[in-house]
């Protein structure tokens, strides 16, 4: 995917490009990308949308995870192209557009949580959900450290101590 680097005075905004599916794992949209200029750079704003394929956390069967993110990107001209910042990039003047489908793959997933799951717990695999309640540690449990529930510490107050 690229974004032409004519960078005019008015406002580029494309909608809803589909990037596609990529290994049946992944389904995004570039729901916009507008750049904005300001004095000699240009402010490239990317939002992106879409469903990503991960295994669940808790029973190891596929499910898809929504992701959203927006990015600013700030294109500055100058005598090479560099693209390896992470916020600013330089556009020679024999480039003509922006490769930024690295970008929007990183911001996909930047924007995965932390634990991927099943939305709904009755959509994952019941043996495995079985499984897991068999071996599952009740809180009431007699433990080893149940008796340190108990004991009573002296409140350290530094006062107290000689000089």
């Amino acid at each position: 995917m690229a974004i032409p680097a004519a960078l005019g005075v008015n406002p580029l905004q494309t909608t809803l490009i589909e990037l596609g599916i990529v290994s049946g794992r992944v389904a995004l949209l570039l729901r916009s990308a507008e750049i904005h200029p300001v004095q000699n750079m240009r402010v490239l704003d990317l939002q992106v949308e879409g469903e990503v394929l991960l295994p669940c956390d808790r029973c190891a069967e596929d499910t898809w995870i929504h992701v959203e993110n927006v990015d600013h990107l700030l294109v500055k001209f100058g005598e090479e192209t560099n693209t390896d910042e992470d916020d600013v990039w330089t556009l020679g003047p024999n480039e003509h557009q922006l490769d930024i489908k690295r970008r929007v793959y990183e911001m996909a997933l930047l924007s995965l949580p932390q634990r991927r799951v099943h939305s709904n717990e009755a959509d994952c695999n019941p043996v495995v959900l079985q499984a897991l309640n068999t071996y599952r540690v009740e809180d009431n449990a007699d433990s080893i450290w149940k008796g340190l529930k108990d004991l009573e510490l002296d409140e350290f107050d530094p006062s107290d101590e000689e000089e």
